[in-house]
């Protein structure tokens, strides 16, 4: 049998049902919004030879500041101090200290090519010139 509210029954799901307001979905409180004080950004940028330099800021949010906003200026600001090549939060790693020395060493290793070249140079101008005393 089925009930129309009418009944006496307390429990009756019908009656419970009519009591509830039509079109008004029961919602519970939703999290408070997040009251954000401050961002950061950083980002690491790829120098080569599998190494990368990380530059990043932090700022505090202004009241009546997006934060959203805030944190795109911070992104720019990273990007244009990477254009320019100045480095903020650089994060000194053992492979820049050998990179250098790959480097000397490379500079060491064309200095004496440089050398044996020159030798070979004047060996040939002085062979050169004995040819032509020759004649």
């Amino acid at each position: 049998m089925i009930c129309s509210g009418d009944c006496d029954n307390p429990h009756c799901y019908a009656k419970q049902e009519n009591k509830m307001p039509r079109g008004i979905p029961n919602k519970k409180p939703g999290p408070k919004p997040l009251q954000i004080k401050s961002v950061s950004y950083d980002r690491r940028f790829n120098t080569g030879n599998y190494e990368s330099r990380k530059i990043g800021a932090e700022a505090e949010v202004p009241p009546g500041e997006s934060p959203s906003k805030v944190l795109a200026r911070l992104a720019e600001w990273v990007q244009e101090t990477h254009e320019l090549g100045m480095e903020a939060n650089f994060d000194e790693s053992p492979q820049s200290g050998n990179r250098a020395r790959r480097a000397m060493k490379m500079l060491d290793e064309y200095a004496r090519e440089h050398e044996l070249q020159s030798r070979g140079w004047a060996q040939a101008k002085e062979l050169i010139k004995q040819l032509l005393d020759l004649d």
